[in-house]
């Protein structure tokens, strides 16, 4: 036999034979690339970055249609002078899972609908937007069946008639902390997108527009939690609720054509300040409304249901509070027909337009967190004061009577003193919040709550 052949046959004899752990890989490293430092374009950056890299750009400006292709980090160096330009076209678009943008200004991303975009993402997951300037974008950020992303801390400016942040059969994904300025179309949009949480965003429209602005819209999904959201001047409605079900809580919605706007839903709205709306709220729906804070609208809530609407969640959740209510505090109970108040309105609360609040709330609740600084205090602050004196009336009232008990009435006079123990009480207290409530006022008055936000440097060249 040739004795090449031989030779061969015993390698491949050998190879077969030993173990894979006696085999050494070469493993391959996450890298540090620096824009324009070793590559001039972020493109050629991206391409050359292993997974699990990040790329920084330099300040300047970037006329770029970025493919990203892999797991890697692409990082601004300063995000108000690191400027990408889609010039048209859409800016960036993720076509991996486990990337991070951040720290840049993404703008000029087109003028077709879903087709150009600032960032994005159709079918990826685990993706993060964090930090970025959006400007000038039809659709700033869009989601297509894309789960469990990151959208945080985004400002976003500059669109026109469409959205700012868009979610289209996009499940459990995270859109938090992003303040969107000037909107002429549409906030954030979730269109048939479950489970998502939409918290601590503020969506401002323009005062006066003439557009069709929405600031946030559900659209046939489930299970998402709009909550502690400052929504604003927007001239058709603040939040949109179609087809949903959903939670919608404490949030603030100010200023806005329609308050919340809802149809064909069956959604939990509570803990919502609804302020100084031209309709607090239009309700055709099965939604469950408690807890909320009406206040300032010019008028408060409506139904087109032809059975009309209740507008509480019974006794041991109660009503809400409606500023134009005029009804007293005294007695308690399911029937409200107990000696002592317990924070519910003796009547029931019923508006033109169908509605009906059968345990009204009495007082309104103070807001807290984030929300607070923007917050109608000072009309809180009237609210208190009137209803300071509504019971300091009602126990003069008392006073009067009870010293012209007879004596041997022992049971009236008990039930008067009772009465009058407990008015007392929470006149008191009325008072001591007032006083709290307008510290606080004048502390937000001052307060500067601008938080200046510290980045990661970019490492030493």
């Amino acid at each position: 036999m040739n004795m090449g052949i031989i030779s061969v046959i015993a390698l491949v004899a050998t190879l077969f034979a030993t173990p894979i752990s006696a085999f050494k890989f070469q493993a391959v490293k996450a890298q540090a690339i620096i824009v324009p430092n070793d590559f001039p374009s972020i493109q050629q950056a991206i391409d050359a970055a292993e997974p699990g890299s990040t790329v920084y750009v330099r300040a300047g400006t970037y006329v770029e249609n970025l493919i990203v292709n892999k797991s890697i980090t692409l990082k601004g160096e300063e995000k108000e002078s690191t400027i990408v330009s889609g010039n048209g076209n859409t800016v960036i678009q993720l076509e991996a899972d486990n990337i991070t943008v951040e720290n840049l200004t993404i703008r000029d991303g087109g003028f077709s609908y879903n087709t150009n975009s600032g960032v994005i993402s159709i079918g990826h997951s685990n993706n993060s937007i964090l930090n970025d300037i959006f400007l000038d974008n039809l659709v700033s950020i869009y989601l297509n069946q894309s789960n469990s992303n990151i959208i945080a801390e985004n400002t976003i400016t500059g669109a026109t008639q469409w959205y700012y942040i868009e979610l289209e059969n996009s499940n459990d994904n995270i859109v938090r902390d992003n303040s969107m300025i000037n909107n002429t179309g549409y906030g954030i949009l979730l269109l048939s997108s479950h489970s998502n949480l939409v918290d601590n965003n503020s969506v401002t429209g323009v005062e006066n527009s003439a557009n069709f602005e929405v600031g946030i819209d559900a659209e046939s999904s489930f299970n998402d939690t709009i909550q502690n959201n400052i929504v604003k001047y927007n001239r058709y409605s603040g939040i949109m609720l179609r087809s949903t079900r959903d939670l919608v809580l404490d949030n603030l919605v100010s200023s806005n054509n329609f308050g919340i706007y809802s149809s064909d839903s069956n959604t939990t709205i509570s803990q919502n300040i609804i302020f100084n709306n031209t309709l607090g709220a239009l309700d055709n729906s099965q939604d469950v409304i408690f807890n909320n804070s009406f206040i300032q609208n010019q008028q408060q809530i409506q139904t087109n249901l032809a059975d009309g609407k209740i507008v509480d969640a019974g006794y041991a959740s109660r009503g809400n509070f409606w500023d134009d209510y005029t009804g007293t505090d005294y007695f308690s109970g399911p029937l409200q027909n107990e000696p002592g108040s317990d924070g519910i309105g003796d009547t029931p609360y019923g508006v033109a337009g169908g509605c009906l609040d059968r345990y009204p709330l009495f007082l309104p609740s103070v807001p807290s967190g984030e929300i607070s600084a923007q917050a109608p205090l000072y009309e809180f602050y009237e609210i208190l004061l009137s209803k300071c004196d509504v019971l300091l009336t009602h126990y003069n009232e008392l006073t009067f009577n009870l010293t012209r008990q007879i004596e041997n009435e022992t049971s009236a006079k008990s039930q008067l003193e009772a009465e009058l123990t407990t008015t007392k009480q929470i006149a008191y207290a009325l008072l001591i919040a007032t006083v709290g409530l307008s510290v606080a006022v004048a502390i937000l008055v001052v307060r500067n709550r601008k938080h200046a936000v510290s980045r990661d440097p970019l490492p030493r060249v």
